[in-house]
């Protein structure tokens, strides 16, 4: 069970990758000043939590509704947070976006999709369907997700710090180191969807 409840967490924490969108929301803000920058990471991580949240609780309803097991879910996504470890891993540090008339940072990039990307979509609706969890499955999840999102919080709220004490070059290497083990977490995910297959052939 312990197990089980830190690998989540780390699942969770590496897709969302709270000190990988440090560099991305400082650039994104570099023109606003501390206060204003806090309140952009607040209204951030609430609309992604919304989003996220939605998927815990409904995600499976989802998929019953059209149609997908479980267990195809689950190599989906491993392919989808496959993907997107790779990316991590190898993609150059993201531009900021021009600024726009109407545009708002913490909508677009900074709730989605940096923090409530499909890839994390995909992990909190197959973690929230874990059977080692049972009739929990789903209070557990938001629990984790909560965590990771407390934490996320944190990093954006005190982004420059971060950027200050680790630099961009450590900034960008914590990302691609998470991006690696997010590639071993979507293996995972695929290997025991096949064996639940197989078993049940």
């Amino acid at each position: 069970m312990l197990r089980s409840l830190v690998n989540d967490f780390i699942t969770l924490f590496v897709v969302i990758d709270p000190i990988g969108i440090v560099p991305l929301f400082l650039g994104l803000t570099r023109h606003l000043t501390r206060a204003q920058r806090r309140k952009v990471a607040g209204r951030g991580v609430m609309i992604a939590s919304v989003i996220l949240f939605t998927f815990v609780f409904g995600g499976g309803f989802l998929l019953g509704a059209i149609g997908v097991s479980m267990e195809s879910f689950k190599i989906a996504g491993g392919v989808i947070l496959f993907l997107f470890g790779l990316q991590m891993v190898f993609e150059n540090e993201k531009p900021a976006q021009p600024s726009e008339a109407g545009y708002d940072p913490a909508v677009y990039p900074v709730a989605s999709p940096s923090i409530a990307g499909p890839g994390a979509m995909l992990a909190v609706t197959a973690v929230a369907q874990a059977p080692h969890y049972g009739a929990a499955a789903k209070p557990i999840t938001a629990a984790l997700l909560a965590g990771v999102l407390l934490l996320t919080w944190l990093a954006l709220s005190f982004a420059n710090g971060i950027l200050n004490w680790i630099g961009r070059t450590g900034a960008n290497a914590v990302s691609r180191v998470l991006g690696v083990l997010l590639c071993g977490v979507a293996v995972e995910f695929v290997v025991g969807a096949v064996r639940s297959l197989l078993g049940a052939a």
